[in-house]
């Protein structure tokens, strides 16, 4: 501050009519302080909403947006081996069946359509994929 101040007073001893065009300064700023207001106040204003606009899209929340969720159907074929209570992994069921000399186990849920199938039965079951097991959905079984 002192040197804006050391700078002015340099100007005004410098020109003798240094005096005369600081009052000139001055009065002409006081007769168009309302434009000169009215201008800064403009300026301001587009300056803080640029301002505010860039704080607001580097810290725009991303909307969430929901994908429709694709439901997974499966359709297993084989001879029917077991269906039983498992407590591990998870508190659920297991359909054991026996395709092309492999054995699979499925996860699914507690269901009476596979209550009742004799071991040795060809089966095929529809199922919709949960988040821990399979919901049955059809059973079809021959013979």
């Amino acid at each position: 501050m002192s040197f804006i101040l050391h700078l002015w007073q340099a100007f005004l001893a410098l020109h003798p009519w240094g005096y005369v065009t600081t009052a000139g300064i001055f009065l002409l700023a006081f007769v168009k302080r309302k434009t000169i207001g009215a201008v800064l106040s403009a300026v301001w204003k587009k300056v803080d909403s640029w301002f505010w606009e860039k704080i607001r899209t580097k810290l725009q929340i991303q909307p969430q947006t929901t994908q429709p969720s694709e439901t997974v159907y499966r359709t297993y074929t084989g001879t029917f081996v077991d269906y039983v209570y498992k407590s591990t992994p998870y508190r659920t069921h297991t359909l054991t069946m026996s395709a092309n000399g492999f054995q699979l186990n499925v996860l699914v849920n507690d269901t009476p359509l596979l209550i009742g199938i004799k071991p040795g039965t060809f089966i095929e079951v529809d199922t919709e994929a949960g988040v821990y097991f399979e919901i049955v959905r059809r059973v079809a079984g021959s013979g």
